[in-house]
């Protein structure tokens, strides 16, 4: 998230922008936030307006936002992943669930 409220994705180490939100100036101290229903959100820090939403609205449940190693960015909600309670707290990974 940027200062100035745009949510950029970068290509590795060359600043090549891969994807933006193009929320720039919509806001001050914007924040994203992952809800409960699988809809990412930006929401404007001062007044906690939405600016943006990625519009994947699911049933409740748990999802989780991953940067995969080619660059897609993924949404993956209930009961695809999960999170062993004995992986270190500083080392959480997502688990693909086998069906």
């Amino acid at each position: 998230m940027q200062s100035d409220c745009n949510l950029v994705l970068y290509a590795n180490n060359n600043n090549q922008v891969m994807w933006s939100s193009q929320t720039n100036d919509l806001g001050s101290r914007c924040f994203a936030r992952m809800q409960t229903d699988g809809n990412l959100v930006i929401f404007d820090g001062i007044n906690f307006n939405k600016i943006w939403d990625s519009n994947t609205r699911g049933p409740e449940g748990k999802y989780i936002l991953v940067l995969q190693r080619d660059g897609h960015v993924v949404i993956y909600g209930s009961p695809i992943f999960t999170i062993p309670n004995d992986e270190p707290t500083n080392r959480k990974i997502a688990m693909v669930t086998k069906k």
